[in-house]
């Protein structure tokens, strides 16, 4: 069986005293009281808790179910009931969106310990130097794991959407960020205003797409593979830069052009893909009817194997991500 909702609860209870004491525990022996990332992070989880908490209490009555609950296809767990007033439809799927969050909230607590601290005060890369990038990405990082919350605790066509807006928003950001490091907006005093007045407009409008024209799919996949084409073109650019043969001298041109400068660990672009890999392999087959689908009368259903990907794609990935980012340099 699935986990009971008295359980669920408590337990969401848990997660969500986690996620808002640990970093306020973190800034009073660090004494990092004007960590303003952090505590705009804890702010933002704190918000949400207390939205949720509404929620729950009201079983997500009000607003039209998802249309994942018509077509028998919400990643399995609880399928039977998800049409039944809930406090949380999906225990396992709802507390597992809290790895992002977690993640999220590492982010800032690390990014506001070298602020503060005076760490890497000086570098010019704009995810080490205490600019408000790093801020800006575990915040949405954390938005991540509250999108994918809305959609598994109440499967409802509105809430639902989050989740993939979610997506979209994260994936428009590693685009924004590499395109913005590409041309070096990093190098001139504006350039930043020019990212968030350009991604900013994308996110709007593709939002709207999102919620008024349901092109949820269509919008959160398309912004994925936008950006694991421009981080593969990175990549491959920089391999061939960083290992010019006379056969491939124009390739070498182009490629050093492209990257204009910059330059990032080989390493970090092929273990995203490995673990994003492995993810999708956990999310195919776990969709209902799947090999790895586990409804409310099955052993071991109480894990939910969608869990490993929101560890893996939605907390693990985009770590890995910000860890690449804060080793890129210029050569």
């Amino acid at each position: 069986m699935s986990i009971d909702q008295p359980v669920a609860v408590l337990l969401m209870i848990v997660f969500a005293v986690i996620a808002i004491a640990v970093p306020l525990i973190y800034m009073g022996v660090q004494n990092l009281w004007n960590a303003t990332g952090l505590i705009a992070g804890v702010i933002m989880v704190g918000v949400f808790v207390v939205i949720f908490a509404i929620g729950m209490a009201m079983e997500w009555r009000g607003t039209p179910l998802n249309g994942c609950v018509a077509g028998g296809d919400c990643y399995c767990e609880n399928q039977p009931i998800l049409d039944q007033p809930l406090a949380v439809k999906q225990p396992v799927g709802t507390l597992t969106a809290y790895f992002p969050i977690f993640f999220g909230l590492l982010i800032l607590g690390w990014t506001e310990h070298e602020r503060i601290r005076g760490l890497n005060r000086l570098a010019s890369n704009p995810m080490r130097n205490g600019s408000f990038f790093p801020i800006l990405y575990g915040l949405t990082v954390i938005f991540l794991g509250i999108g994918s919350m809305f959609y598994h605790a109440s499967m409802t066509d509105l809430l639902g959407a989050f989740d993939p807006a979610s997506i979209m928003l994260f994936a428009t950001l590693v685009i924004a960020y590499d395109v913005y490091r590409l041309a070096k907006g990093d190098t001139v005093s504006w350039g930043w205003w020019v990212f968030l007045i350009v991604w900013g407009a994308v996110v709007i409008g593709l939002t709207v797409l999102i919620f008024a024209g349901g092109a949820t799919d269509l919008v959160s996949m398309g912004a994925i593979g936008l950006a694991i084409l421009i981080e593969t073109l990175i990549w491959v650019a920089q391999r061939i830069a960083d290992n010019p043969t006379t056969s491939a001298s124009g390739w070498v041109s182009a490629s050093r052009t492209f990257l204009n400068g910059l330059r990032r660990p080989w390493y970090w672009y092929p273990l995203m893909l490995v673990t994003l890999g492995v993810a999708i392999g956990v999310w195919l087959p776990s969709h209902t009817g799947a090999a790895l689908c586990a409804t409310v009368s099955e052993q071991f259903s109480v894990w939910q194997w969608h869990g490993l990907w929101h560890l893996l794609a939605m907390g693990a990935v985009p770590f890995m991500f910000y860890l690449m980012y804060r080793e890129e340099s210029r050569a």
